[in-house]
C-alpha cells in the first residue's frame, strides 16, 4: 500500500495541468483516502469501541452501542470523565435527558465520508482528462529528451530535432485557431475545482454537527494558549474543542428482557477508541481546508489576469524560450501570439511544460516560420475539388541552417513589417509648387523632376496616357500634372 501512495505521487509523463489542479486531485485526495484507510484499519489492530457492562455479554453490548450509542453522560458522572461531549445547549444550559443532548454517532459514517470526499476532489481531474481528449499526448514526448541530434550527424538511432520539430509544427498548425474551447474547458474545470472545495467544507461543517467551521483554530487555541494547569481548573472551565466533535467517553443505555419477561435497561460507560484517530485526522484536513482556500482564490484572481492581460500570457511563455544570446526568439513569439487566438496560446503554454526549453526555442522560430510564409486557410481555398488536401511545394519546412531557409535578419524584417515597426514606403502626390519650370520640356521622356526627402529620392513620373503636346501646354498642363504619381525608392 506504501509503493502505491508513492506512485501516485509521482508526476505524469504528460503534464495537462498545473499545479493548484495536484494540489486537489492529489494531496487532497491521499489526505482523504488516508482518513478512510486509517478507519478501516482499526477494524484490524483494535476495536472501534470498547464498553464495561455487568452481568451481560461484553460482545453485544459493544455492538449495540456502536450503533445505538450516546453521548449523554449524567451529571453525576461528568465531573470524573475527562473527553465527554458538552453537555449544554448554546444558551449555557446543562441538558436534562439523553433526548436533548447532541448526537454523535455520525463517528460510524467518518470512513465513507472521507471516500466520498476523496472522490469529490478528484472529479474536476477526470472531467478534464475526459475534455482534453489526449491533445498534448498526440504531439508526442519527444520534446521532453535532453539529448537530441540534427539531421547533419546521420545517426540510425537517436532522436533527430528537425524531424520532431517539423511534426510538431504540422500538428500546431492543424488545429490552430480551434483550442477556444480546450482553454474554457480547463478554467471550467478549474473553477469546478474551487466551487467543489467550498461546497466540501460547508458539507463536512454539516455533517459534524455545525462544529467544523472553527474545529482548527479553537484547536489551536486551546492547545497553544493556555497551560495545562489552566485547561484541568474547574473555575475556568475550559472545554476541548476536539472532545466537543468527537468524545472518547459516552455512557451507552442497553434494553433487555428479564426472566419474567421484564424490561430491564443496562448503563454502561464506552470508550470510542477510533474517535482518537477521527479528531487528528479532521483537524489536518481542516488546516488543508484553511492553506488550500486561499491559494484557490489566488490563483483564481491569476486566471482573470492571463484571461485579460496578453502581456501576462506573453510573459509566461518568454521566461521559457527566452535567451541572453538569441534576440530574435522575442519578436517570433511575438509574431506568432499575435496570429493566435487565446486558445492557441494555452495549447502553446501546455506544451512548453512538455518540451525542454532548447528545443522549445526551435520550435517557436520554425512556427513563426511557417507561419508567415504558409498560413493557415479556410477550408474552402485549401480543399480541392476531389476533396483532399493539397501540399505546395514538398510539404516540407524551410529548417534552419538549410539552403531554403532565410536567414534571420531577413525573417526579422519581414515580421517588423507586418507589425508596423519598420516604415513602409507609399507613393506621394507631387504637389504644384514641387514642379519646376524645367518640367515641361519633358525632355526624351526623363522623369520630369527628381527630389531628395527626407533620405529617400523621389522620381515623379507622367501619367499613362497624356500625350506630347498636352505635356507641354505651359500652364495649363502644370495644373494638370498636379496630379503626378511618385514613386520613392532608398537612397
Amino acid at each position: 500500500m506504501l509503493k502505491d501512495l508513492v506512485d501516485y505521487f509521482k508526476l505524469e509523463e504528460i503534464n495537462i495541468d498545473n499545479w493548484t489542479f495536484k494540489l486537489y486531485y492529489k494531496v487532497s485526495v491521499v489526505i482523504c483516502m488516508a482518513g478512510a484507510t486509517i478507519g478501516i484499519a482499526s477494524q484490524y489492530f483494535g476495536d472501534p469501541i470498547s464498553c464495561e457492562f455487568q452481568g451481560i455479554s461484553s460482545d453485544l453490548a459493544q455492538d449495540y452501542c456502536w450503533i445505538h450509542g450516546s453521548s449523554y453522560i449524567p451529571p453525576q458522572y461528568q465531573a470524573h470523565m475527562k473527553c465527554i461531549v458538552d453537555q449544554y445547549d448554546r444558551t449555557g444550559n446543562r441538558f436534562k435527558s439523553a433526548d436533548d443532548a447532541p448526537d454523535t454517532s455520525y463517528y460510524q459514517w467518518v470512513v465513507f465520508v472521507f471516500a466520498f470526499q476523496a472522490a469529490i476532489f478528484y472529479l474536476p481531474f477526470k472531467l478534464w482528462t475526459v475534455l482534453e481528449s489526449n491533445l498534448v499526448a498526440s504531439f508526442g514526448t519527444d520534446g521532453k529528451s535532453p539529448v537530441m541530434l540534427t539531421e547533419d550527424a546521420k545517426y540510425d538511432d537517436g532522436i533527430v530535432q528537425e524531424a520532431v520539430i517539423e511534426k510538431f509544427v504540422k500538428y500546431y498548425k492543424a488545429i490552430f485557431h480551434h483550442n477556444s474551447w480546450y482553454f474554457a474547458n480547463f478554467v471550467m474545470c478549474e473553477l469546478l475545482n474551487f466551487v467543489l472545495l467550498f461546497a466540501q467544507f460547508q458539507m463536512t461543517d454539516n455533517f459534524l454537527s455545525n462544529k467544523f467551521r472553527w474545529y482548527g483554530w479553537e484547536a489551536f487555541e486551546y492547545y497553544y494558549f493556555y497551560s495545562e494547569e489552566e485547561r484541568r481548573s474547574p473555575e475556568l472551565g475550559l472545554k476541548n474543542p476536539m472532545c466537543r466533535v468527537f468524545p472518547t467517553v459516552t455512557s451507552c443505555n442497553l434494553p433487555n428482557v428479564g426472566a419474567g419477561g421484564g424490561e430491564q435497561v443496562h448503563n454502561g460507560l464506552c470508550v470510542l477508541t477510533q474517535n482518537i484517530i477521527n479528531e487528528k485526522i479532521f483537524l489536518i484536513l481542516w488546516w488543508w481546508y484553511a492553506i488550500l482556500a486561499p491559494i484557490s482564490v489566488a490563483f483564481f484572481f491569476y486566471r482573470l489576469c492571463t484571461i485579460m492581460f496578453d502581456g501576462i500570457r506573453f510573459s509566461l511563455l518568454y521566461k521559457t524560450v527566452r535567451s541572453k544570446y538569441d534576440d530574435d526568439i522575442r519578436k517570433c513569439l511575438e509574431y506568432i501570439l499575435s496570429k493566435g487566438q487565446i486558445g492557441d496560446w494555452f495549447v502553446l503554454y501546455q506544451l512548453c511544460k512538455n518540451c525542454n526549453p532548447y528545443f522549445f526555442r526551435e520550435f517557436i522560430r520554425e512556427l513563426a516560420i511557417e507561419l508567415r510564409h504558409r498560413p493557415k486557410r479556410s477550408k474552402s481555398r485549401s480543399i480541392g475539388n476531389t476533396g483532399t488536401l493539397k501540399k505546395k511545394g514538398g510539404g516540407t519546412l524551410p529548417r534552419t541552417g538549410s539552403k531554403d531557409s532565410k536567414d534571420s535578419s531577413t525573417l526579422l524584417k519581414t515580421l517588423d513589417e507586418e507589425r508596423g515597426e519598420v516604415p513602409t514606403l507609399r507613393p506621394r502626390l507631387l504637389s504644384q509648387s514641387d514642379i519646376s519650370s524645367d518640367s515641361d520640356s519633358g525632355q526624351g521622356g526623363k522623369p520630369l523632376i527628381e527630389k531628395e526627402e527626407k533620405g529617400h529620392r523621389l522620381v515623379a513620373m507622367p501619367r499613362k496616357g497624356r500625350s506630347a503636346k498636352a505635356r507641354g501646354a505651359g500652364k495649363k498642363a502644370s495644373k494638370k500634372m498636379g496630379q503626378a504619381a511618385f514613386l520613392a525608392d532608398n537612397v
